[in-house]
């Protein structure tokens, strides 16, 4: 996203209690993966898929390889569905605070400079055994386990 304030964008969001809707990007090469480190809430300071909400107009997959390019600077040819999840959190009544539905999709082939940027912190790449250092959000790493070669 490209909010000045992205925060108050999700709580915006948030607050007419409808999902938001977004893509995140597996990207596996040389048997590796991409991940980012969130630079903004939600989940400010984890490592991450690029990725983030989906944008009137565009289709998840479009959604998916525009954050790759945003967070990374990398350009994916194109990307494939891998799964679809449903990142709920509750407040200490249990009343749900935010909702997401993230469509998954897999890119092997992406090119160019890898650089952070948009809410990317860092971007880098990572082999299987490296993946202990890193504090992960929800599912990431079970997602890149999933997909690279031991």
């Amino acid at each position: 996203m490209n909010n000045s304030d992205p925060t108050s964008s999700v709580t915006s969001r948030m607050a007419a209690r409808k999902p938001v809707t977004g893509a995140s990007i597996l990207v596996v090469q040389d048997n590796r993966a991409l991940i980012v480190k969130r630079g903004k809430e939600p989940s400010k300071g984890l490592w991450a898929l690029p990725g983030g909400s989906q944008e009137f107009g565009e289709t998840l997959e479009q959604a998916a390889l525009r954050e790759l390019a945003e967070e990374t600077g990398l350009i994916g040819a194109s990307a494939s569905f891998l799964s679809l999840l449903e990142p709920m959190r509750f407040d200490d009544e249990g009343n749900a605070v935010s909702h997401y539905v993230l469509a998954v999709f897999l890119c092997t082939q992406a090119e160019g400079e890898l650089k952070a940027g948009d809410d990317a912190e860092e971007a880098r790449w990572v082999r299987l055994d490296e993946l202990n250092r890193y504090e992960f959000t929800r599912n990431a790493e079970a997602l890149i386990r999933e997909y690279l070669k031991p």
